[in-house]
Parts: structure tokens; sequence; C-alpha cells
């Protein structure tokens, strides 16, 4: 069985208040939208040491917001089997090997730094309110 992209979203998040919150409600997103599709397992590669450390749980934050997000992506690993959360080094590109939008792009995009003429086929933006 291969490894398929489901989609690509870029999506407003509003003010969080720092880059581990931001990429942990971005997972968060795109675990519900998995979840959502029928995905059953799943393989995630993100830039971040601190939020994979939060989500094993070997590790907390002193932030009410952030420890309340961690233990609900916790709870949402825990409905996928296998779960899989890596850390990938970041390359900071717009566009990755195979053509799609980095993620650095789709967060660029979603949170209106990034303004393209017009979005790459399969490339939605939505707006979303997590419970924070």
């Amino acid at each position: 069985m291969g490894i398929e992209m489901l989609a690509m979203f870029a999506v407003s998040l509003g003010d969080v208040g720092s880059t581990v919150h931001a990429e942990g409600l971005a997972l968060e997103f795109g675990l519900e939208r998995v979840l959502a599709r029928g995905a059953t397992g799943v393989r995630v590669r993100v830039d971040s040491t601190d939020l994979v450390r939060l989500v094993s749980g070997e590790t907390s934050s002193p932030s009410p917001d952030i420890e309340g997000m961690a233990e609900r992506l916790r709870q949402l690993t825990r409905r996928f089997d296998p779960f899989d959360l890596r850390w990938a080094r970041s390359t900071h590109v717009t566009r990755r090997g195979d053509g799609a939008l980095s993620a650095d792009a789709l967060a660029k995009i979603g949170s209106g730094v990034l303004r393209p003429r017009a979005l790459p086929a399969g490339v939605k933006v939505e707006k979303w309110a997590a419970e924070r």
C-alpha cells in the first residue's frame, strides 16, 4: 500500500502566540480532515521538534493554550493505526521536490503574507477556529 496525499490546505488560524502553537493547530486541522476522509493511518512530517515532543507526551507546556492543544492532538492521534509523527528538516522553499506547495508556502498563503495570483489546483484556503 502506497502513500497518498489527500489534500493541501492554507488555513487562516488568526492570532496565535507562538510558532509551535500555530504548527500544532495546523496539525490538528489536518488530522481532523484526514479522519473525515476515512483515513485509518497517517504519516506526518513536521519541522518542529517541540511539536513532536509535545504530541508524544515527552514534554509539556507551561501555556494552558498549548497544553490543551497538545492534549487534543494526543487524543486525535489515538484514532489512527498506525500514527507516525516525525521531525523533518525544513527547507523553507515554496515548492517541494514533487512540485507541491511547501508547508511554509501554505502557511504564508493562509496568513495572507503570500497572495499568489492563482492558487494551484487542489489548494483550498479556509478560515478555521480551533478550541485554542
